[in-house]
């Protein structure tokens, strides 16, 4: 019993309430004892502990995922050990732990190889989404087109046109980042035509928001407002406060173009006021972003300052390098607006760095040049 192993100081209590844990009093000591276990007998007690963990903290099983994907993947119990691996990653992303996200993605996409087909296919789509969602955010291209082409390969096998239609629109996404315009197009194009076969509206909405961004990176200015605005329709009947959020960014890059640029603060703001309600901290330091390019546009060069450097930390703290190397870079060129060369100089440096350290020649070079 378990006070026997603490007179022999094997163990030692950590708290009686709200129930009673115990812990060995040093690393040896447990590793000694589980050494001693035979490989069936430790496969059969992690799946025991896996079972009541789970059992018993019910509701808030997802609170310990770590915990219950640990007992499970010793336990050979492939589907649970995904399935918390997944949520544990889902954690981590949420407050930004974005290496540990990866890492953990990795692991339940190696786990997900046991699982039945059926569900092994929806774990693998899941998770390549996330991941891929990640590797966005740090800056890992590369990675990241690599699962995109994963989940479209994915959804050739299964024939689900939902998920072709979402990566498309994905794919889409990602092109529009790297400069491959009409890739881009054609892809939200096809997006679309999905979702209105598959009769979803806030997909249709979505990609043609897609289509708008497409548009107006190719310089047709007025049909991207258009599409825009029959997507922001879309939203506000819907009451899809997330995808008119995004929208409402769309169209303030929109009418920024057209030069209508009171009504492209406006639609800036109330983006801005949407992400924030909604607490989401990429949204807001985007349209801060976007913001701080539009006092720049206006000759407005210590607002601009001002949106820029709120955006460079919340860039910061997500462990965006790339636009936080941006941000930074575009308060140098206000600085320099201003006349003070100094922290302009200082700033263009700081910036280079950032660069590096995500392997953006183009960019460092340009910043270092400014």
């Amino acid at each position: 019993c378990m006070e026997a192993l603490e007179q022999a100081e094997l163990v030692t209590e950590l708290r009686r309430q709200p129930y009673r844990e115990f812990r060995f009093r040093h690393d040896l000591i447990r590793q000694a004892a589980y050494d001693g276990l035979l490989a069936d007998t430790r496969t059969q007690w992690h799946q025991q502990a896996g079972r009541a963990l789970m059992s018993f903290y019910g509701e808030q099983a997802s609170q310990h995922a770590g915990r219950l994907a640990h007992h499970f993947r010793l336990g050979s119990e492939w589907d649970p050990a995904t399935k918390y691996l997944l949520i544990a990653a889902r954690k981590a992303r949420a407050v930004y732990s974005n290496l540990e996200a990866i890492e953990l993605l990795s692991s339940a996409l190696e786990l997900a190889e046991q699982v039945e087909d059926e569900r092994r296919n929806r774990y693998q789509y899941d998770i390549l989404k996330e991941r891929a969602a990640v590797l966005d955010l740090v800056g890992r291209t590369q990675e990241e087109a690599a699962d995109l082409d994963h989940m479209a390969r994915l959804c050739q096998e299964q024939g689900s046109a939902s998920q072709t239609a979402e990566v498309s629109l994905l794919q889409s996404d990602f092109a529009l980042r790297t400069g491959k315009l009409e890739q881009a197009l054609r892809l939200a194009q096809r997006s679309k035509q999905l979702y209105e076969e598959t009769n979803e509206l806030p997909g249709q909405g979505r990609a043609l928001g897609a289509l708008g961004t497409a548009l107006g990176r190719l310089g047709n200015l007025e049909e991207s407002r258009d599409k825009m605005e029959e997507a922001f329709s879309i939203f506000a009947e819907l009451d899809d406060r997330a995808s008119e959020a995004a929208i409402r960014k769309g169209l303030g890059t929109a009418y920024a173009r057209l030069g209508s640029l009171d009504q492209a603060v406006e639609h800036y703001g109330g983006a801005l006021r949407l992400y924030r309600g909604l607490q989401n901290r990429r949204g807001e330091s985007e349209i801060l972003g976007n913001l701080g390019s539009l006092h720049y546009m206006r000759a407005d060069y210590e607002e601009a300052i001002e949106s820029f450097v709120q955006a460079q930390q919340l860039f910061h703290d997500l462990g965006n390098v790339r636009n936080e190397a941006k941000c930074t870079n575009n308060v140098g060129l206000s600085y320099a607006a201003l006349g003070d060369y100094q922290k302009s100089l200082e700033l263009h440096e700081q910036a280079g760095k950032l660069y590096r350290q995500v392997g953006d020649d183009a960019s460092m070079a340009n910043a270092l040049s400014n």
